[in-house]
């Protein structure tokens, strides 16, 4: 495992260098940033279009593999791309 490690550090090492980046400036941000609790770090996304409503009771948003967000009704599973509202039938 340790030459596995070595072998992964050293790769991206190489391919950071390609792309014009320091190493040694990332691995110390990396540190510095696995210190610090993630809210102060990990910027909020804004509200496309201002701030939105709460979804209805029930409903929860997520994320598929490709980046796209779908809608989701707990109780029921039932899955949609539209944003619900409160007159979303349930079924």
């Amino acid at each position: 495992m340790k030459d596995l490690e070595q072998r992964a550090q050293a790769y991206a090492k190489a391919k950071a260098e390609e792309q014009g980046m320091n190493w040694d400036e990332m691995m110390a941000r990396a540190e510095e940033l696995r210190n610090k609790d993630p809210s102060e770090v990990i910027p909020k996304a804004p509200a496309a279009g201002g701030a939105e409503e709460p979804l209805p009771a029930g409903w929860a948003v997520a994320t598929d593999a490709s980046g796209r967000t779908y809608f989701w009704h707990k109780k029921t599973q039932k899955v949609q791309w539209e944003r619900p509202n409160e007159d979303t039938p349930i079924n």
